[in-house]
């Protein structure tokens, strides 16, 4: 706490040198606030802050090097009683959770006003926090649809995370191949790492990987996302209130021969319906796709198959019937016995 006859020092940093020159302008006009010391990037605010010990770190939530949350962590660790403000334009909701759960005091969107920065500068130097009334608004309905939210699985926590190239679908995909959160995690870290099992098993150079119509462009942004400090940490926050961060349908069990395969299905099956073909082959590590071509891998036919079928003998794709298909996926039938 700040004696209230000193000057509150603060360190500010920003990425955007007249972001930095206008806020550390109202600051320093302010009576007994002064900005000691200014960064351009993450990993400087580090540096800065164990070089200065400033009484609040004023920080943007995007920099290079470290981002925001990054930063609050990093300094946390070392100065476990820093008092920190967030201030910036991104107010999606993992961003405003990961400041916050990595220590942050404050949290305002850069539009709040000078009335309202100079306030949270003062409760953050008195160990007291000050959060937008718009997102504190936000939080509070989150919080309050907690209890319901908790039992709903890992595609409506993704789903809800609002990640960019992730909507229903692709976040039901992601929780039916990795299971959990723990090993959505864990992959993310490989694949933003460039490992390349990790990036040929789902964007590989030619053709889709195990979850269909997931391109390289997007596995990238989707990825890098949920390797950020943000995320994660909103995810450690979800556990620990007891939110189900495991998916409530079945996890695929990689089956060769089918595994990174792409089928379509055609026709009237015998016994199986197409859509109980299609969930046991996404199950089995398979990708199901709508039209054949030159990548597909497999035609599964029926009754009645049509042009697909045309089309599979025309290009040289291999042919199942129902009996074909069983025995590629009876693999998965041993390992579930």
């Amino acid at each position: 706490m700040i004696e209230s006859s000193s000057s509150i020092r603060i360190l500010l940093a920003d990425d955007h040198a007249i972001v930095r020159s206008g806020v550390a302008q109202i600051l320093n006009d302010e009576p007994g606030m002064s900005v000691v010391a200014q960064a351009a990037d993450g990993a400087e605010a580090v540096e800065l802050f164990a070089l200065y010990r400033p009484d609040v770190a004023l920080l943007d939530l995007r920099m290079p090097k470290l981002e925001g949350a990054q930063v609050v962590e990093q300094i946390r660790g070392r100065f476990p009683d820093a008092s920190i403000v967030i201030l910036t334009t991104y107010d999606i909701d993992s961003y405003v959770y990961g400041a916050l759960k990595a220590g942050a005091r404050g949290f305002l969107l850069k539009d709040a006003g000078p009335e309202l920065l100079v306030q949270a500068i003062h409760a953050a130097a008195n160990g007291d926090a000050l959060i937008s009334p718009d997102i504190t608004r936000r939080l509070l309905t989150t919080l309050a649809g907690l209890e319901r939210a908790k039992g709903r699985g890992l595609a409506r926590v993704l789903v809800g995370l609002a990640i960019r190239h992730v909507g229903e679908t692709m976040a039901e995909d992601l929780a039916g191949y990795f299971g959990s959160a723990e090993e959505l995690l864990a992959f993310a870290r490989r694949y933003t790492g460039g490992e390349p099992e990790a990036v040929q098993q789902l964007s590989p150079d030619k053709g889709s990987g195990a979850i269909e119509g997931l391109a390289r462009k997007s596995a990238t942004s989707i990825f890098a996302e949920l390797d950020s400090a943000a995320v994660r940490n909103v995810f450690a926050g979800l556990a620990r209130a007891g939110v189900s961060l495991v998916a409530t349908t079945a996890r695929r069990a990689a089956v060769a021969g089918v595994a990174g395969k792409s089928f379509v299905l055609t026709g009237t099956l015998p016994q199986l319906k197409r859509s109980e073909a299609a969930e046991r082959i996404k199950r089995a590590g398979g990708k199901v796709s709508g039209s054949v071509s030159k990548n597909t891998d497999y035609v599964v036919a029926g009754d009645e198959a049509g042009s697909k079928l045309e089309k599979a003998v025309e290009l040289g794709v291999t042919v199942l019937d129902e009996a074909g298909l069983l025995q590629l996926l009876s693999a998965e039938a041993a390992g579930a016995s």
